[in-house]
């Protein structure tokens, strides 16, 4: 069975979701299509970052994340998606999608600042940032609502 088409592909993906991409050289090659899809080439960028949190903070800082650091960042050039993951184990750690290195870059600052005006109390130290470029992606149908 074909996988389902997207209502409104995110900026900068191909039409068709899921994709899936693989990692050619310095490019990433989509894979996954429908019958007739023709594979383009396209370059992503992702930012993790690991915050380790004050014991019973974890969920302030989602609520305030989602209400107030979202915003900004869909406004931010490039961007693709995010996700705050609670592992549980008192860190949070976020998952940018840009589609350029300099959104990505961006939104490094931009979080930075924002942390340090609005949770820096509720968050234990600097967090530990990793950034590159995407090797694989694919895209569904979010169950959150936006």
């Amino acid at each position: 069975m074909a996988p389902p088409l997207a209502k409104e592909p995110a900026r900068g993906l191909a039409r068709f979701s899921p994709v899936l991409m693989k990692r050619s050289g310095a490019r990433a090659t989509w894979l996954a299509g429908p019958a007739g899809y023709t594979a383009r080439e396209t370059i992503m960028y992702s930012v993790i970052r690991r915050y380790n949190v004050r014991e019973g903070m974890s969920q302030q800082v989602a609520d305030r994340v989602n209400a107030e650091f979202l915003p900004l960042l869909r406004e931010m050039p490039g961007f693709v998606s995010y996700a705050l993951i609670n592992p549980g184990d008192g860190t949070l750690m976020s998952i940018s999608v840009f589609n350029d290195r300099e959104g990505a870059d961006e939104s490094t600052r931009a979080a930075s600042g924002w942390v340090r005006e609005h949770v820096a109390r509720m968050v234990a130290n600097s967090p530990v940032i990793l950034s590159g470029e995407v090797c694989a992606y694919a895209g569904g149908t979010s169950a959150v609502a936006s």
